[in-house]
């Protein structure tokens, strides 16, 4: 019987034969339904591998797209984007129908899931108009909100043990890391052609020229927003277990953070790695700081060349200069712009659909607070938002209780996310899948706190005290019998 493990392998020396084989077009096809496939299998057999594979669709599949489109021709939309979607939305879909037909049966896993309802509903109410406005970007950007809540829904249903869920997913991530910091080295070093063709097709100012050394790195994700919060987990986890052989790891996702140039990926390490250090022990404390310092010494060989070291260092200092920023005072303007397309359209413009106006300033994925409240109305966005402050709270609560070192890098890992709401729209599409993720792994944490709790003071409580009356014979019913004739 073959294991996640091999299905995983399988399925990744497939995909990379195709490649190799020149059969970009065929893949346009088949690498969805493959990749679904796929996932249906191996969901079936190990919640943890299903995990590392969707974990690794999400981070590998616009990679695979660049280098089928290289090969077949340029793709808009593409299919094979659809790959993680399919494979994420699978197993939530299933639950939700098993939750309708046999409610009963599965209403104690249930406890908890009023959040992922809520964040659902918020989004859900600018989907009608959407599809009236836009119906394809309304489609696609229905599943970037709803899959990751959907995928957080099914851990928090089926993850019995949250122990070995949160080493798999934390495992996961910093290969991760490791795999997508050494690639964005090389990318930021030669331009790929597969890169560079993406790049001049979708025409993305912002990730910087089709050239070496001009390049802002996205490695195998989308954008450079979305690999800067990739790389955080690997880094994170790394601080809150420092050991040597994740050091590799932790190292690479720095170096990718560092050439992303995603200030809001920088904000949220800072939050998240000061959470981190302040449950640590000072043991710990003393090896992070050791190993930070041999890291920059490290790392310091890529950023002495002139062409890394003046992108990273431009970069930051923007952050100690906002008011000289022009990106940063767009967004700011734009905030201010969103308060006139609410007064205009107070129900929202619908999923996927964004102000003319407003897009001058700041972009759908620029700030979550702006998304919501102009594509989902002030009714959505206030339940949405409502959600994200509850999902917030369960986040502090998963953060205190963390008694491993996996569990207390997830839970500040989506607390460094929301930190950073108003610069990015991080509980949406790829980014969304890690938080929604450590949204439903602290879900679980938090429902077996609280059946501990019931349980124990169940048993504290005294026993009733029952009054017995004595047993009566057979002769005394008797007699009470005579006498009551005579």
């Amino acid at each position: 019987m073959l294991t996640s493990g091999l299905l995983q392998l399988g399925f990744a020396a497939a995909i990379a034969l195709a490649l190799a084989a020149r059969l970009g077009a065929l893949l346009q096809y088949l690498f969805p339904v493959a990749a679904v496939l796929t996932a249906v299998l191996i969901e079936r057999r190990s919640l943890t591998g299903y995990l590392s594979f969707v974990i690794w669709l999400w981070m590998l599949t616009p990679f695979v797209r660049r280098v089928a489109d290289l090969q077949s021709g340029w793709h808009e939309p593409s299919l094979i984007l659809l790959a993680p979607y399919g494979a994420s939305a699978y197993p939530a879909a299933r639950e939700a129908m098993v939750a309708v037909v046999r409610s009963i049966r599965v209403w104690p896993r249930l406890e908890g899931l009023g959040l992922f309802v809520m964040a659902g509903i918020g989004a859900g109410i600018g989907i009608p108009l959407g599809l009236l406005m836009a119906p394809p970007t309304a489609i696609v950007e229905t599943l970037n909100w709803w899959v990751p809540i959907g995928l957080g829904a099914y851990i928090a249903i089926n993850a019995t043990d949250p122990d070995a869920v949160e080493r798999a997913v934390a495992r996961t991530l910093l290969y991760a890391g490791l795999v997508l910091g050494a690639y964005a080295l090389y990318q930021f070093e030669f331009a790929p052609v597969w890169d560079t063709e993406w790049m001049n097709n979708v025409a993305m100012g912002s990730i910087g020229n089709a050239r070496e050394f001009e390049v802002r790195v996205f490695s195998t994700s989308h954008s450079p927003g979305v690999l800067g919060f990739a790389m955080l987990p690997a880094i994170i986890l790394w601080v809150a277990r420092p050991r040597l052989r994740d050091f590799a790891a932790m190292a690479g996702a720095t170096l990718a953070l560092a050439l992303s140039q995603s200030r809001a990926g920088w904000i949220a390490l800072v939050v998240a790695a000061l959470l981190v250090l302040r449950r640590v022990g000072a043991r710990e404390r003393r090896a992070v700081l050791a190993c930070v310092l041999v890291a920059g010494v490290c790392v310091a060989p890529f950023l002495v060349p002139t062409e890394v070291s003046d992108v990273t260092a431009s970069r930051f200092m923007t952050l100690l200069t906002p008011s000289e920023d022009t990106s940063a005072m767009s967004r700011a303007w734009g905030h201010l712009e969103m308060f006139e397309v609410i007064r205009e359209h107070p129900l929202g413009l619908g999923m996927g659909v964004d102000d003319a106006n407003l897009a001058q300033w700041i972009g759908p994925r620029d700030s979550m607070v702006v998304t919501t409240f102009v594509q989902f109305g002030i009714i959505g966005a206030t339940i949405y938002l409502l959600a994200t402050v509850v999902l917030l709270l369960r986040f502090f609560v998963y953060y205190r209780e963390a008694v491993t070192g996996e569990a207390l890098a997830l839970a500040c890992l989506g607390i460094g996310a929301l930190c950073v709401a108003l610069l990015g729209t991080y509980t949406a599409g790829p980014i969304g899948i890690y938080v929604w993720m450590s949204a439903g792994l602290a879900t679980v944490r938090v429902r077996a706190r609280r059946l501990a709790a019931a349980d124990a003071h169940a048993r504290s409580r005294p026993a009733p005290v029952v009054a017995l009356r004595p047993a009566v014979s057979a002769g005394g019913l008797e007699q009470a019998a005579t006498r009551g004739t005579t």
